[in-house]
């Protein structure tokens, strides 16, 4: 026999979970209106989509730092360089 999960239980970690969205990514209305909504992506608590897609955490990723951090200090001439001579010669030759 399965133990019944309540909704508490299985929503209350999730990060699809209503309450738990940040009111600042959404407008006014938006926020509002998934506020009424038990699950983000209308799922019902325990059903197959919901253990599928349950999260319990994030990782902030900083898009912007990406786009201008060059990779372990190499200067874009290099980068260029390289996939330059890799496409004449072939990697390593």
């Amino acid at each position: 026999m399965s133990k019944k999960v309540e909704i508490n239980e299985l929503c209350g970690g999730c990060v699809y979970y209503p309450p738990n969205l940040p009111a600042t990514a959404y407008s006014e209305a938006d926020y509002h209106e998934l506020q009424q909504k038990s699950c983000s992506y209308d799922y019902q608590p325990g059903d197959k989509n919901c253990r599928q897609t349950h999260k319990t955490s994030c990782s902030i990723v900083d898009l912007q730092s990406m786009k201008t951090n060059k990779p372990h200090g190499v200067r874009h001439e290099e980068i260029v360089s390289i996939h330059i001579a890799d496409s004449v010669t072939g990697p390593g030759n």
